[in-house]
């Protein structure tokens, strides 16, 4: 359960101006996760990875700002989005395409913790496909929306969460906790949404390679 709260005290450190270290690190408290809504296997593989990759993209993006000599905007807590919107200002460019894939998994995340925290009899399958079909399927060429669809339907059970991953947790706590982390964490990608409209940078990508290393 410990996760939960280490997501949300995370989340808190990301203001409005989305600042980028701030972000990175709380994208990679959002990676362990996914081992404890899926454990470990192909389900937590294909979204572990995603993530990670463009974690690395606007990590990459960050060093070239350095050995560019950016200076932040704000000069004082560090590069922020806008700074990184300005550096690379076309939407295919690797730091663009990374906030605006982490901004699409972080709302992934909090529909998909939402539906969770909603309903307390709601199977992480049900609730994951839902969540897919609601936030990132129309970002995916068919063949890809199938595999995905796929993938998350062999989702375990809320049972098997509680008793292996959440160290026997009851599923009220965890309802609740779900619903908690869920409200806590939606204005994060909420704000990076916003800035990318504003500089026209939310592209309406679709990415068509199967994930996974299928």
């Amino acid at each position: 359960m410990q996760w939960f709260d280490s997501v949300e005290s995370a989340a808190k450190l990301v203001s409005k101006d989305v600042p980028l270290k701030g972000l990175i690190d709380l994208c990679k408290v959002v990676l362990r996760g996914y081992g404890i809504l899926y454990g470990d296997g192909l389900i937590k593989r294909v979204l572990h990875d995603d993530l990670n990759s463009n974690i690395s993209r606007v990590e990459q993006t960050l060093q070239e700002m350095d050995e560019k000599g950016v200076v932040p905007l704000d000069g004082k807590l560090g590069m922020a989005l806008n700074d990184l919107t300005i550096f690379c200002a076309l939407p295919e460019s690797g730091g663009c395409y990374g906030i605006r894939w982490i901004c699409r998994t972080l709302r992934f995340v909090v529909v998909l913790l939402s539906k969770l925290g909603e309903d307390p009899n709601l199977s992480i399958s049900v609730a994951g496909r839902a969540t897919y079909k609601e936030v990132l399927s129309q970002y995916h060429a068919p063949v890809m929306q199938f595999v995905v669809g796929c993938v998350l339907y062999w989702a375990p059970t809320r049972a098997w969460v509680l008793s292996h991953t959440l160290n026997g947790a009851t599923n009220e706590l965890a309802t609740a906790s779900c619903a908690k982390l869920a409200l806590a964490l939606s204005p994060v990608p909420a704000a990076i949404e916003e800035h990318l409209n504003k500089m026209g940078l939310d592209y309406n990508d679709r990415i068509s390679s199967v994930p996974g290393g299928f």
